[in-house]
């Protein structure tokens, strides 16, 4: 048509008088389709070319949607003045499909679809405005339902369900069951075989202690950052089956993207409080944008996936960002030691590994069997000491008066009872004690400041200064003090 330049008007009376007519034996129908579409597409790309050209359409329906029927508009006054049914219009059909997806969407809020637009956005307003005052507060706290029981909700179906969110919230902000909410919303619920079979979480399925090698070499874990869980992005480069070299890994503190290739390496981390959104971009594209203004673009090789698959995947991994960002800093942080069966909880309310000496929060001492002491400070040194010591473990300083006029033999019975000399020897044993060379006083042998005047406390051979420590030997008998070396005790008999 356009090569016989034939003028609309003749174009629009060639149409009405001989529609069912051949132009050079081809149907003159499919001449006026064509004609049209060529005007639609060319309405597209005047009116919405970043939608035309987005790869993930979906998505891009709801940010263009006033462009969309903008174009629709111009190409139904198009078919209008030409005689043509906008239903006969391909392009018309495929953008109204989209406005209807994207209308869905506006209206979808955490899988439920609600009647209106403003409806859903109230909603959305009301989860904002909870999700912030728990994520500045412990959930456990006893006023923590008090606080968000006054926030300013618009919406009466969210204000009579909040004690049922909050109660769920319970569940999910619970430190304690992070790794199961991670395996329930990307395992168990609604995920499709391909996308489950990318995921790993610590403990409950996938590969992420073999792929642990590998993100540990690329990655600067920080002291306290744990991995919870892990998107293996290489299974669609080696027949379905991943080989643990590139990953998003999930961890208490961050999101972060890594890559250990022949030619590359990559390694990107992003605070789980500054990720924004995650989109799906086509392909096996996506894009992290965070609340800076930032974004960066990840691929996750996985075959061939639909669009409504790879939303899906996106939505995925940025609701498992958010499960754990939801949990209370403090916990967070603490999640390696509330995670390891080895932890125990402190007075404070902090996780202590059993294999630790103090509580990091309150400076109280744990000692192998999980229970607590309190702790003051040396006034010499600054460190951290048992209440009641008499003497710093680092510096020796004297905490507490030792009264000099205690008789010698009161002096043993202190030794012998500090020291639980009766509770771990027999008649036929021998205890090891050293004497101090500043005061002269008995001492375990396995300590290294003398518990009476604070002085250092050296073992040496016989041949030892005068100021040097004299190892000893006391029968468990009598008391008597033995050179070692000896059988017997020179003063009751008994046998060492």
């Amino acid at each position: 048509i356009r090569s016989k330049s034939v003028s609309v008007f003749a174009f629009s009376a060639f149409v009405n008088s001989a529609r069912m007519a051949t132009f050079f034996d081809i149907p003159l129908e499919k001449y006026i389709s064509i004609f049209v579409e060529n005007y639609g597409t060319k309405m597209c790309e005047e009116h919405c070319p970043i939608f035309i050209h987005s790869k993930n359409r979906i998505k891009a329906s709801v940010t263009y949607e006033e462009d969309i029927k903008k174009t629709i508009s111009k190409i139904e006054v198009f078919c209008k003045d030409h005689d043509v049914a906008p239903s006969k219009c391909s392009t018309i059909k495929t953008l109204n499909d989209y406005l209807e997806i994207a209308d869905k969407l506006k209206r979808t809020v955490e899988g439920v679809l609600y009647a209106t637009e403003s409806e859903a956005n109230e909603i959305r307003h009301d989860i904002e405005e909870f999700n912030c005052i728990l994520d500045s507060k412990n959930i456990f706290d006893d006023d923590a339902f008090a606080s968000v029981s006054c926030g300013e909700y618009l919406s009466k179906k969210f204000k009579d369900e909040l004690a049922t969110r909050f109660k769920r919230e319970l569940v999910f902000r619970n430190p304690s069951n992070i790794l199961e909410s991670l395996y329930a919303l990307t395992v168990k619920e609604n995920v499709n075989e391909k996308i489950k079979s990318i995921f790993g979480i610590l403990s409950k399925c996938g590969n992420i202690e073999e792929t642990k090698v590998v993100f540990e070499q690329i990655c600067i874990m920080q002291p306290q950052e744990i991995a919870l869980a892990i998107i293996d992005r290489s299974v669609g480069l080696f027949n379905n089956k991943g080989k643990g070299k590139s990953g998003v890994l999930f961890t208490n503190l961050n999101l972060r993207l890594f890559s250990k290739q022949l030619l590359a390496k990559e390694n990107e981390t992003f605070a789980l409080s500054e990720i924004k959104d995650i989109a799906a971009l086509g392909g096996n594209d996506y894009l992290i944008t965070t609340t800076t203004g930032g974004s960066y673009k990840f691929e996750v090789h996985l075959g061939e996936l639909t669009i409504e698959e790879q939303n899906f995947l996106a939505e995925l991994i940025y609701r498992c960002t958010q499960l754990i960002k939801h949990i209370y800093i403090d916990q967070r942080v603490q999640l390696g030691k509330i995670l390891n069966p080895e932890g125990v909880k402190c007075i404070c309310g902090k996780y202590v590994l059993k294999s630790e000496k103090i509580c990091s929060n309150c400076h109280r001492f744990v000692d192998t069997n999980g229970n607590f002491t309190d702790s003051s400070i040396c006034p010499e040194c600054g460190e951290y000491v048992k209440v009641n010591s008499r003497f710093c473990s680092k510096c020796g300083y004297q905490l507490i008066e030792v009264d000099n006029a205690v008789s010698d033999e009161a002096t043993k019975d202190v030794i012998s009872s500090a020291d639980s000399i009766d509770e771990h020897v027999t008649n036929s044993e021998s205890v090891d004690v050293v004497i101090c060379s500043s005061c002269g006083k008995e001492n375990n042998s396995t300590k290294k400041f003398c518990k009476y005047c604070g002085g250092k406390l050296e073992a040496t051979t016989s041949s030892a200064t005068s100021n040097s420590v004299e190892m000893i030997v006391i029968c468990p008998n009598c008391g008597n003090n033995i050179k070692p070396g000896k059988s017997f005790c020179g003063k009751c008999g008994n046998k060492i």
